[in-house]
């Protein structure tokens, strides 16, 4: 696993608590950016949680056109953000999630919203679900 942050301060608290457990050889902790390359991969899961709308709307898509399509195939992206207007944020969550969602090669499998917080989930495979996709009865 490899998890990234800006701020030092999440980083050296995330680091602790894998001490605490014992896990801290399990996750690679990097300081950087959401608009920088992403770590190389291969990655079947990236989760894009409270960080979109700290870009502008052109650099978070300009950042998903590069990095998304070095996914693996099959990925999941998960986005999930804040709905509420922030003076430090230079688009709400909402908005986020648009441009996630015009992303080439992504395609929305599930989708959750309430009053606070936008999240919705994608895959670069074909957006079925996943009884579909394995052969699961339904009904």
């Amino acid at each position: 696993m490899t998890a990234t942050d800006v701020a030092p301060a999440a980083l050296r608290s995330a680091q602790q608590r894998l001490d605490d457990i014992g896990r801290r050889n399990q996750v690679v902790l990097l300081q950087q950016s959401l608009d920088e390359a992403w770590p190389s991969g291969p990655f079947d899961l990236t989760v894009l949680s409270e960080v979109g709308y700290y870009l502008a709307p052109e650099a978070l898509r300009s950042t998903l056109d590069r990095e998304c399509p070095r996914l693996t195939a099959g990925a999941t992206v998960v986005a999930a953000h804040w709905r509420h207007r922030v003076d430090d944020y230079l688009m709400t969550g909402d908005r986020v999630n648009e441009i996630v969602a015009e992303t080439a090669g992504l395609h929305p499998v599930a989708s959750y919203r309430d009053a606070d917080v936008v999240i919705d989930v994608f895959d670069t495979a074909d957006g079925v679900s996943v009884a579909a996709r394995t052969g699961v009865p339904i009904g």
